[in-house]
């Protein structure tokens, strides 16, 4: 121990007086900036049902850093009046990093200050982010000493589900003796979700619309995107109504058979699209449940059949003793629900 000491003592000593000739500091080379463009692309699974739904009107770009997730640059792009979609928007980085990207469409102005990717990541983006001409997207990657005229290509998913009942047929004679005028009132989603994170992964959160049936005082934009009132449209016994018109919702990851005749108080439950069928102006529902749902998804039903009393209310099943009834789903190749009520 006493030798250790002396050592130290020594090498203490001789590191005060001898020259600093291995302490020269060298002047720290300037920061090589690049600039990169990420182009906007149009996605395989765009669909094209509504006129907006692929509009660009802003685009904000998050750059973090892979080391520490610390977010390196920002920027966002706004599309000017008359000018259409945007296609791109850059950010400024050093050269040399490695970085996470992620490339927001139709983000509101200030919802996107972001210190992490840890915080962006569990952020959420709302149902009411989007607007009557523009639903909210995103894409994500990485990025490693490009060059600086690198052009990443970007295609942009949305946030959003859509809901589309394509068929309507009401093949049950008894409606058309019971009642003089036999209508469709409205098709509506219940139970929907009204967020969902940043990073594109489901989560139910606290914030729902429609639980366990209509609200009243909706805002505007939600009712306009969960109800669709056909005003009591006519139909014809056996005869196929078109009456497709999309709804949207955030996607909704609860997937359960909770209902209001099982559940009579508000929890958690899958999402419903439902079917107002009006006999001289009394409503018997249809509510078909949609399975754990995902960002950037379509789900359609293609017929929908009735053949018996329905429900009274659009989170309450088909009652077994007042009508049989099966429900045929197909393959989910492009994520369609064929339901016939029997």
């Amino acid at each position: 121990m006493m030798g250790m000491r002396t050592a130290l003592s020594v090498a203490l000593l001789l590191s005060a007086v001898l020259p600093s000739c291995n302490r020269v500091e060298l002047p720290a080379e300037p920061e090589v900036m690049r600039t990169v463009s990420f182009v906007v692309g149009v996605p395989s699974t765009r669909a094209s049902v509504t006129p907006y739904e692929g509009d660009v009107a802003s685009l904000d770009v998050l750059v973090f850093r892979t080391e520490d997730g610390r977010i390196e640059n920002a920027n966002r792009a706004e599309a000017a009046p008359g000018e259409g979609s945007l296609r791109g928007v850059t950010c400024s980085v050093r050269e040399g990093g490695s970085y996470r990207w992620y490339v927001v469409a139709n983000a509101p102005q200030g919802t996107l200050y972001y210190g992490t990717e840890e915080a962006f990541l569990s952020g959420v983006t709302l149902l009411t982010h989007g607007t009557a001409t523009s639903l909210v997207m995103m894409d994500s990657g990485t990025l490693d000493n490009a060059p600086s005229d690198m052009a990443v290509p970007v295609a942009l998913d949305r946030y959003a589900c859509k809901v589309t009942v394509e068929s309507l047929t009401v093949d049950w004679p008894d409606a058309f003796t019971m009642a003089s005028e036999v209508a469709l009132g409205r098709i509506v989603l219940v139970n929907v979700v009204g967020s969902t994170p940043w990073s594109g992964i489901p989560a139910a959160g606290g914030l729902w619309y429609n639980r366990m049936g209509l609200e009243s005082g909706l805002p505007p934009y939600v009712g306009d995107m969960t109800v669709k009132d056909y005003g009591g449209m006519a139909l014809e016994s056996g005869v196929a109504a078109d009456v497709a018109s999309p709804l949207y919702c955030m996607p909704n990851p609860v997937a359960n058979d909770v209902n209001s005749a099982n559940a009579p108080e508000w929890s958690p439950r899958s999402t419903r699209v439902a079917v107002e069928l009006l006999l001289d102006g009394a409503a018997n529902w249809y509510p078909v449940d949609l399975p754990a749902m995902r960002c950037n998804t379509h789900y359609v039903i293609r017929s929908l059949v009735l053949k018996g009393p329905g429900s009274v209310g659009p989170d309450w099943p088909v009652e077994r003793e007042d009508v049989r009834f099966s429900v045929i789903v197909e393959p989910w190749v492009d994520n369609d629900i064929v339901p016939v009520y029997n």
